[in-house]
């Protein structure tokens, strides 16, 4: 009896941090995984996997998935509106710590802006910032590099992963010192 009580609670714990809270912003629950790292020879694993599921109750959800090659994986964070999906930001280094979804509310529990922060793990400094405007639909990338200035574009969302990465500012390593 107690195991499941405490199954019970741990799974209502869980869900808790996924309901919309007013006027307020939501992360991942704590401890989910949004590392990036080339996945080797993963020929069982190729293919697609949703990972985390956002709904704001007002038909907007956001989509955090997994994209698995035969030599690499990524995320790719995607908003569905309408029945439509499109890719509003992803990891886009082989090797990256990522930051998100941060969801931000209305009062009317509506998203408003979804940010996410992909950070390169062999080049500190480098990293790119995606802030999207759902009132707008529109995608905000700010690509940071230690050795340069921030650049910065604004764009649609795009059909899928690569589209948007086709269209990203280069944050590429900076040369090395000396």
């Amino acid at each position: 009896m107690r195991g499941r009580s405490l199954r019970a609670l741990t799974a209502l714990a869980l869900t808790l941090p996924l309901l919309p809270t007013p006027a307020s912003a939501q992360s991942p629950p704590p401890g989910t995984r949004t590392e990036c790292n080339s996945a080797g020879l993963a020929v069982g694993a190729i293919g697609e996997t949703r990972l985390q599921t956002y709904s704001d109750g007002q038909g907007r959800t956001v989509e955090l998935w997994c994209i698995r090659g035969m030599f690499d994986s990524h995320f790719d964070l995607r908003m569905v509106e309408h029945g439509q999906s499109v890719t509003i930001a992803g990891c886009y280094f082989a090797q990256a710590r990522n930051i998100g979804p941060t969801l931000h509310l209305a009062p009317s529990g509506a998203y408003t802006r979804v940010e996410w922060i992909n950070e390169s793990l062999t080049a500190a400094g480098t990293s790119y910032r995606f802030t999207y405007d759902v009132t707008a639909r529109q995608v905000t990338v700010t690509a940071s590099a230690a050795c340069r200035p921030p650049a910065t574009i604004t764009l649609p969302p795009q059909p899928d992963f690569r589209h948007l990465e086709r269209l990203l500012p280069p944050a590429e390593d900076c040369p090395p010192a000396g």
